[in-house]
């Protein structure tokens, strides 16, 4: 897991030691398995970000995707959102129920 500090450098985004220490005993370092964790982590997350849409849409049709090839009824979409209007973190986390493109009902949170 060498590559981490390389990633901090170029983005600026820090690991925690915790995240570090639960990466490896995911992955034992295997190069493939941490890149494979780290693309479910950083591209397949539904983050609100500052002055981008709600990804609502956009996740609930990733995840119908998924849930469609693990031949599963239902599932959890988690919005992260990350825009400095949100309200207050412990304020957060409410849950909704919402239905995807091919009317799977899904649990939503939003934290």
């Amino acid at each position: 897991m060498t590559a981490h500090p390389r990633h901090t450098q170029a983005t600026g985004q820090e690991f925690t030691k915790d995240a570090l220490d639960r990466a490896f005993e995911l992955t034992q370092g295997q190069p493939w398995l941490v890149n494979a964790l780290a693309h479910e982590i950083i591209f397949k997350m539904a983050v609100w970000r500052p002055s981008a849409d709600d990804p609502q849409p956009e996740g609930l049709a990733q995840l119908d995707r998924y849930l469609d090839r693990l031949t599963l009824p239902t599932g959890v979409l988690v919005i992260f959102d990350r825009r400095p209007e949100a309200s207050p973190w412990k304020e957060r986390g409410g849950f909704e129920q919402a239905t995807t493109p091919s009317d799977r009902q899904v649990t939503v949170l939003r934290v």
